[in-house]
């Protein structure tokens, strides 16, 4: 994410001081669109960093939730710099101030932003997809809008340059809706995880415990392909879910050692759900762990 920033800090900084130069409220306005990019990236890293943080006192479910807050801030910046473009819009088309000569440069160095950006997007996917970061594919999927915007605005200025002037502050309206756009994008994602909303279903859930607890099953008759399976049942034995345990325990039950009926007897350390009731299934099935293998204590 850092050459992300680097990338997209570098053309806010080329366009905006070409905007400027010469007038040009699109590139302009798409200079303050990459300088969104860049902020969204910066504040993207630092929300990671105390992401990872380990659980402490003060925050003993970790502090993932930082990142949540610095796509927040995220938000309150597009905002503000949406208005900002709207406002440097709005101004030529009043007529309050005359239409300016744009220079074939400007098409160019939009041109180049592409290109870069179908670099930074080809780099995003492929690293997103390798490390399994969402915070490089959300990126991605807001570089192929910033594709999007940098071809609008390419475009309006060659039609500038060729004798429509007008067109220049109309692709910075244009550049203001995709600054909205990814600005309601970001804060919807942060209004759900803000709120708890569920991600998964009832169902889904229920699939995934079924799922983990058959390959816990099939453990036991893959002992001899599996690396350290005993190791392995030592972590499901004390799972959260009793499915999972129960079939933990019995696959012990195939392990003909001293060891695999150490690794059954971890399900005592699991404390019931309900004490007074217990978990009849799971205190069969180690009865009969510990039968099966009573010759190997």
């Amino acid at each position: 994410l850092t050459r992300v920033l680097v990338a997209n800090l570098a053309l806010a900084l080329a366009k905006i001081a070409f905007g400027y130069g010469t007038g040009a409220v699109s590139v302009l306005s798409d200079g303050f669109h990459s300088l969104t990019d860049a902020a969204s990236n910066a504040v993207g890293l630092i929300g990671v960093y105390a992401a990872q943080q380990p659980p402490d006192d003060d925050h003993p479910y970790g502090h993932r939730k930082y990142e949540t807050v610095a796509a927040a801030a995220v938000v309150a910046f597009l905002v503000v710099v949406m208005f900002e473009v709207l406002r440097t819009a709005v101004v030529p088309l009043t007529g309050h101030e005359p239409p300016h000569d744009i220079p074939v440069a400007g098409v160019a160095m939009m041109a180049v932003t592409v290109a870069v950006n179908l670099w930074v997007l080809q780099y995003e996917l492929c690293a997103g997809e390798r490390l399994g970061s969402e915070l490089l594919m959300a990126d991605a999927t807001q570089t192929r809008g910033d594709i999007w915007s940098s071809v609008a605005v390419m475009a309006a200025l060659a039609l500038s340059h060729a004798g429509l002037p007008l067109l220049d502050p109309i692709a910075a309206l244009v550049v203001a809706g995709f600054i909205g756009h990814a600005g309601f994008q970001v804060a919807r994602t942060t209004a759900r995880i803000l709120s708890d909303r569920i991600v998964l279903s009832q169902d889904d859930i229920e699939s995934v415990i079924r799922a983990r607890a058959a390959a816990t099953r099939v453990l036991c008759y893959w002992r001899d392909r599996v690396k350290d399976p005993l190791d392995l049942l030592k972590v499901q034995v004390v799972d959260d879910n009793a499915r999972v345990r129960l079939e933990a325990v019995r696959a012990c039950s195939f392990f003909k050692t001293g060891k695999a009926l150490e690794v059954a007897l971890e399900a005592l350390n699991k404390e019931d759900p309900d004490p007074k009731k217990g978990d009849y299934y799971i205190n069969y099935t180690l009865k009969e762990t510990q039968n099966a293998l009573k010759a190997y204590k």
